[in-house]
């Protein structure tokens, strides 16, 4: 079975375009793990200032990512549209970078298939780093939640404070003398 776009070569426009994007792609997922080894080293250090500037900066980067997935999009779209006939072929497939950059002609497809190689391994491990820095701050949650509930037990031995089904404390033997 073919693939869609087997015999559409792109226009020049369409080349600088994809030459942008994988370079802008390139580019912020680099940066992206930069500021992961940043996260890392604030839940690392509990320094709680720097995480602050860290998920700031982790939403501007998921703010980027759409913009750029955006034009990826675009592009696709321009390269799907712009063949004879498939207008209204219905919904525009998925068409990753690396495809279309293997529609470009020679001497351009080499380059910037290596481009999307690299873009590929530099996503991998932007992903797995993200796995590390995930795992880490659920290993800091479930740590904090231990002490969190260990000073709920040591303040409420009652367990009047406890929520139901929780482990009370210690029973304490307590009573009124309403004999005065």
């Amino acid at each position: 079975m073919s693939r869609p776009l087997d015999t559409v070569m792109l226009s020049e426009a369409q080349l600088a375009e994809l030459t942008g994007l994988l370079d802008d792609l390139t580019a912020h997922h680099t940066e992206m793990l930069a500021l992961l080894a940043e996260h890392r080293a604030a839940i690392a250090s509990a320094d709680t200032a720097a995480l602050d500037r860290c998920i700031g900066r982790q939403q501007h980067a998921a703010l980027r990512l759409s913009e750029l997935e955006s034009r990826r999009a675009r592009l696709v779209r321009s390269v799907w549209q712009g063949e004879p006939g498939r207008r209204a072929a219905g919904p525009v497939p998925a068409i990753t970078l690396s495809f279309l950059a293997s529609r470009t002609a020679e001497p351009a497809r080499g380059s910037l298939l290596r481009a999307a190689v690299r873009l590929k391994e530099l996503m991998a491990t932007v992903a797995e780093k993200q796995r590390a820095v995930r795992s880490a701050s659920e290993s800091l949650l479930g740590h904090m939640q231990g002490l969190i509930a260990q000073v709920a037990r040591t303040l409420s031995p009652t367990g009047i404070y406890a929520r139901p089904g929780a482990p009370a404390g210690v029973p304490v033997a307590g009573g009124l003398d309403m004999t005065s």
